[in-house]
């Protein structure tokens, strides 16, 4: 009993532990993909949504945005009420890995199973307004649902919440159909096993997949859109790099760990943990999670078009797992291994830059610069020629600063000098959904109707264009001010002379 006790007291810390740093994250400003968030969640109902969403406003499906309006219709529409889902779903993988974990190698590894997550990259999106944190959390009950099915008792329940929990990934976000991969070999291996096939398992985790027969108008609303850019288009470095991203902040923990738990090998009093290993067929779910970023690569290559690395965020399962029974094996199974694989990855966990307020810094000058226009030349109008932080400023800027600010679009310009036309096409648009207060122009009606006037940006973004064609124009640019990788330009045009801010 008091054993139990003490595992429970564990589990609740390490939750406890997560939520405080998750939350101490979310004291930050919304950016650009957090903001479509909060516009399409905060629309009249949801039959507006679904309206906008089809009108290309954004590319979640519906239930994405259903859990938001519930949490901010109880604490408000603020930056850390819409990251809760995230937060929430994130702690859900977590404690579903312990889970998986524990079940095969004993409460102590399954305790280490359940800090992982929390020290490799993936923690970042525990705490972004979007959808990925939700998806993590419906992936890591449909593991522990899945391997749920390979004992009698409850099979049923875990017939439900397998496919349950699949769709419910499948309608929060588009590219969630590629964890059906993960599940499907896993079945395959396992009615390879036993010579014959499960079909409720099988038929558990295929029916979810016609949920995704609900993206097509979302996916015919953005295709007008040019996205031949080097944002969106994937590589062959995109998977190392992605598994660098996940498993940096991980590396000098696990080698710490690995040096660690060989230890407990050469202690006899130390028990060994319970349980055997994982079987084949949980090996081969956690291999299909690893190879979900390569599937995000293939798909985007061969059909959507876009990639982005968070598209394979899933692979943190496989990770997981795989790094667990790694460690179980280099410490002779004894359980006492566990528990000091445990208190270094708890200790790293402490320890990592970026989960405490204090280590938000460089967000906050940003920002801070950003606001600061408001009191830079008020006299003048400043167009923001970054796309991505057009919405924020927009959003965040005090009235003076709003009435001040204007975004340049035209596709045909975008597409020459990016490849994208995302920003200049979609902004029009977006306006009928979302409070947009800036001015919207074409070069064509803002340049000749302007002699001066500050423009603010990103240095040398692949999605932005303005910049170069001024000064194909031969508009005069002197910088006034420069953070990081923010400047801020005074403009004339051909022949003035700029003067002295």
């Amino acid at each position: 009993m008091r054993r139990r006790a003490l595992e429970y007291f564990l589990i609740a810390l390490t939750s406890v532990l997560y939520l405080v740093a998750a939350v101490s994250r979310s004291r930050r400003p919304f950016w650009y993909d957090e903001l479509f968030t909060l516009y399409v969640s905060q629309l009249d109902g949801m039959s507006t949504v679904w309206a906008a969403l089809k009108d290309g406003a954004d590319l979640n499906p519906p239930l994405f945005y259903i859990t938001t309006r519930f949490f901010t219709s109880l604490a408000g529409a603020n930056e850390l009420s819409l990251r809760l889902p995230a937060i929430l779903g994130y702690l859900v993988l977590c404690l579903s890995l312990r889970t998986f974990t524990a079940r095969k190698l004993g409460f102590a590894w399954g305790l280490a199973a359940m800090w992982i997550p929390m020290i490799c990259g993936s923690m970042f999106y525990a705490t972004e307004a979007r959808a990925y944190g939700q998806v993590l959390g419906f992936t890591g009950l449909a593991a522990v649902a899945w391997q749920g099915l390979q004992a009698s008792s409850r099979r049923t329940q875990n017939l439900l919440c397998l496919a349950a929990c699949l769709a419910g990934a499948l309608l929060t976000h588009c590219y969630a159909v590629l964890i059906l991969a993960p599940f499907g070999l896993a079945e395959a291996a396992r009615s390879w096993q036993h010579r014959r096939i499960d079909w409720p398992a099988a038929a558990a985790v295929c029916l979810p997949g016609l949920v995704a027969l609900s993206y097509l108008p979302l996916m015919g609303a953005i295709s007008p859109v040019a996205v031949d850019n080097e944002v969106f288009r994937p590589t062959w470095m995109s998977i190392p790099m992605f598994f660098t991203f996940m498993l940096w902040p991980v590396i000098l923990p696990i080698l710490a760990a690995s040096m660690a738990v060989p230890i407990h090998g050469l202690s006899r009093p130390s028990r060994p943990a319970k349980g055997n290993g994982f079987a084949l067929s949980e090996s081969i779910l956690a291999l299909g999670f690893l190879l979900v970023p390569l599937l995000a690569m293939l798909l985007a290559a061969l059909v959507t078009r876009i990639y982005m690395p968070r598209y394979g965020l899933a692979a943190i399962l496989g990770l997981t797992i795989f790094l667990c029974s790694l460690l179980w094996r280099m410490g002779e199974r004894r359980t006492a291994a566990g528990y000091t694989a445990a208190a270094v990855f708890a200790i790293s966990f402490l320890l990592i830059p970026g989960r405490w307020p204090h280590n938000q810094t460089r967000e906050q000058d940003l920002f801070a610069q950003a606001m600061k226009l408001e009191t830079t030349q008020p006299e003048l109008p400043i167009v923001v020629s970054s796309g991505l932080l057009f919405l924020e400023i927009d959003h965040y800027a005090p009235p003076p600063l709003a009435s001040r600010l204007h975004f340049i679009g035209d596709a045909a310009l975008a597409r020459k000098w990016t490849g994208t036309d995302m920003f200049d096409k979609s902004f029009p648009g977006l306006r009928r959904w979302f409070p947009l207060r800036a001015s919207l122009e074409a070069p064509d009606s803002f340049l000749p109707s302007h002699t001066r006037f500050l423009v603010y940006g990103m240095v040398g973004h692949p999605m932005d264009w303005l910049v170069d064609e001024l000064r194909v124009r031969r508009w005069n640019l002197k910088t006034l001010d420069q953070n990081a990788d923010r400047i801020l330009y005074l403009a004339e045009p051909p022949g003035a002379l700029a003067e002295k801010p």
